[in-house]
């Protein structure tokens, strides 16, 4: 069950002109998709939307539409629509889901600590920002957590990842999340020590 709750009115007319008077009047219009019932045109509150959006979760929060008259939808957002210039929301599509069943998300990845190896010279790179995950609505994580105090050079792959429990990894398991690259003068002084080790062994 979700305890975010989205009160929902359904939209009396559909159509962009209808749309620009709902946005007139201060709501904003969306659409619910289901895979077993047909979709449904509703009127949101832009600001009871922008305040789930500045939760953990953002757009991977489970959400209950409370429609009058029906059943709350338990739904996430599918995507959202903005005003090129303003930024302002436009539309929104939301997906029923059902919080018994898996659902495929992206999490973002948060470093925690500093590689050894960085300090010894190295450069790391975020390669990959998200990772995709499979779990259950209500079990969806805000961020995932990579401690990377003792990662060594090279790539940290996506299967190397520790994941919560409940979560399984969806990405391709050889794909690099992290690097921490050799700088070019800690090469340059490498290879200079391995070619005076070589002369002095002639």
């Amino acid at each position: 069950m979700s305890n975010n709750i989205l009160k929902a009115t359904v939209r009396a007319s559909l159509g962009k002109g209808a749309a620009r008077k709902s946005r007139k009047a201060g709501l904003l219009p969306a659409v619910v998709y289901s895979k077993a019932q047909e979709s449904l045109s509703v009127e949101v509150s832009p600001r009871a939307l922008t305040q789930l959006l500045r939760q953990p979760l953002k757009r991977n929060a489970l959400i209950g539409i409370d429609i009058e008259g029906q059943d709350i939808r338990h739904v996430m957002i599918r995507d959202i629509q903005k005003h090129p210039v303003r930024r302002d929301l436009m539309h929104i599509d939301f997906l029923q889901v059902n919080p018994q069943e898996n659902v495929v998300v992206e999490i973002p990845v948060a470093l925690h600590g500093r590689a050894a190896s960085v300090v010894a010279g190295g450069k790391l790179e975020l390669v990959r920002r998200n990772v995709t995950v499979a779990c259950l609505p209500g079990q969806i994580p805000a961020q995932i957590d990579l401690d990377i105090t003792n990662l060594p050079f090279g790539s940290t792959l996506a299967s190397q990842i520790k994941l919560p429990d409940g979560l399984s990894l969806e990405d391709d398991p050889t794909l690099p999340v992290v690097t921490i690259r050799t700088s070019r003068g800690k090469k340059d002084d490498d290879a200079a020590e391995e070619a005076a080790a070589e002369g002095a062994t002639a």
